[in-house]
Order: C-alpha cells, then sequence, then structure tokens
C-alpha cells in the first residue's frame, strides 16, 4: 500500500470492466487523478485509462484532464518502476476542447508505443503518475495507478459504511451531534468521504481533522466544512471522481478504518469525534 507517495498527496481509483483476464477476455480499468494539497488549480480533474486483452498485442492508454487552463501547456510523467521515486515524461497532452479545458495523450499499442517503453499496461500498475504545467513543472493532477484486481470487493453499486459522532468527555456545545460517511462503488471503485454535523453555533469555523495514522492520537486538519441546509447544519462532501484526495492521502475509503476523525472549532476545541468504520 502506498498512501504517501509524494509530497503534495493525492489518490488515484481504479475499475475493472472485465470480471477476469483470461485469454481473449479485454479487462479495462479506469483510475482517478486527484488534485495535490496545495492545489495550483482548483478546479482540473481527470483519469487514466488502461486497456489490455490477453494473449494479444493489442494494448490501450489515456490520461485525460478537464477544466484545465485551455491556454496551458501540460505533459504526463511517470514513474520509472514502482518505488523508485523517479518520474519521467510520457509525453505532452494535446488541447482537445478549448471551452471545457479538456486535453489529452493516447497510446495504442497497435499504432505505436505504449507509454515510457513499457511492454505491458500491466507494467505500469502500483506506479505514481502526475500530470505537470510544463511551464513551471509544478503537478497539478497526481495518483497512482492501481492493478484492477487490488481493488476493494464490493457490489456494483454503492456500498456505504457510516459512523456516529460523539460528544467529548467535556463537550464544548452538548447540542452537537454528527456523522462520517464512507463510500466506494464496486463498479468503478469511485470514492467518497462525507461528515455530516447538525446544531452547530451558526457563523462559526469548523473543520474536520483526521488522525494521522491508527493509534497516533495525532490529527491534522483536513478540510472545512461548510453551511448546510440550515445556519446551524453544515458539511464536508469529498468525492474523487471530482478530483478531490481522501484524509492521509489514501489510496481508498477502506484504508481510513480504526482512525480516529474529529470535528473542531475555530478555536481547536474539539465539538464531536469518533472513528471511521470499516467494511465488512
Amino acid at each position: 500500500m502506498r498512501s504517501k507517495w509524494f509530497i503534495a498527496g493525492s489518490i488515484l481509483v481504479g475499475l475493472l470492466s472485465a470480471s477476469d483476464a483470461i485469454a481473449g477476455k479485454k479487462t479495462t480499468s479506469e483510475n482517478f487523478l486527484v488534485r495535490p494539497t496545495p492545489a495550483p488549480d482548483a478546479d482540473v480533474k481527470g483519469r487514466i485509462r488502461l486497456e489490455t486483452e490477453t494473449g494479444k498485442d493489442r494494448d490501450k492508454f489515456e490520461c485525460k484532464i478537464e477544466l484545465a487552463d485551455p491556454t496551458g501547456s501540460f505533459a504526463l510523467f511517470i514513474e520509472t518502476g514502482v518505488d523508485t521515486g523517479l518520474l519521467v515524461s510520457a509525453g505532452a497532452l494535446e488541447l482537445d476542447n478549448s471551452s471545457t479545458g479538456e486535453f489529452d495523450i493516447k497510446f495504442d499499442e497497435k499504432n505505436g508505443a505504449l507509454p515510457i517503453g513499457v511492454a505491458s499496461v500491466t507494467e505500469l500498475y502500483g506506479r505514481i503518475v502526475e500530470v505537470r504545467n510544463t511551464v513551471n513543472s509544478e503537478a497539478i493532477l497526481n495518483g497512482l495507478i492501481l492493478d484492477p484486481a487490488a481493488a476493494p470487493d464490493g457490489k456494483n453499486g454503492w456500498n456505504k459504511e457510516k459512523a456516529t459522532l460523539s460528544l467529548p468527555l467535556t463537550p464544548t456545545d452538548p447540542n452537537a451531534k454528527g456523522r462520517v460517511e464512507l463510500w466506494f462503488k464496486g463498479k468503478d471503485n469511485r470514492q467518497r468521504f462525507r461528515v455530516k454535523a447538525e446544531k452547530l453555533t451558526a457563523a462559526g469555523t469548523y473543520t474536520v481533522q483526521v488522525e494521522d495514522s491508527v493509534g497516533a492520537g495525532t490529527y491534522t486538519d483536513y478540510l472545512p466544512m461548510v453551511i448546510d441546509e440550515s445556519p446551524t447544519e453544515f458539511k464536508l462532501h469529498v468525492d474523487t471522481q471530482k478530483g478531490q484526495s481522501l484524509p492521509n492521502f489514501a489510496n481508498d475509503v477502506t484504508e481510513l478504518a480504526g482512525l480516529k476523525i474529529r470535528i473542531v472549532d475555530g478555536t481547536d476545541a474539539v465539538l464531536l469525534e469518533g472513528t471511521l468504520p470499516s467494511f465488512n
């Protein structure tokens, strides 16, 4: 598991569209790219698509980004091998649609070489990828190419686990209540992380903090909450399909099980706390 494998941090998720890579069967996997923290571009999102067919030289690879600056210049970088930490350029992305800021780069084994000289796209599993602004070499998206077989098991629809957040022993706000929800979709392995709090002080400032590792007892600010349906209700909704990364740069929500979570106010006082659930 490589959940903190580059400085900015991000996450990629994969999907398996063919059940198993058996002879003559085509396997397609898609990985969502996410923005580093802090993000040079707060809106850009992207994905990588890999396709392979057992016993046939028909592998394909595509990287596509959206909502990027249409006047910008971007390139795809891929790690030379798992855990090497060295990334090399696989080529420039070309502008597809200026109105939506879409760029892409495609490789098709039938028409030429695969990226950075690999013999099969399966060789890329476990490697870090980045989309960089070629003007300043800054990464705007990054992630990890996952082996589809390693994706969390589950139904094709959404799988969800939730946990109630409780008041601390000495409550700052005895009326506060909340919950946390972890979601993943078995079909495309899309991830969601949601926190909801109610009966908080209106116009307050609230932040979700997550434990650095199970049992560590130390916490890092994750993201601020925003007002929900009423002035005393606040929420945090994260979706990897939108280029947002999970807490601690986890690859999927199943990695978060057992971590403590809490909501703090602007003075860092703990309002609600709990433990992130595991999937059965």
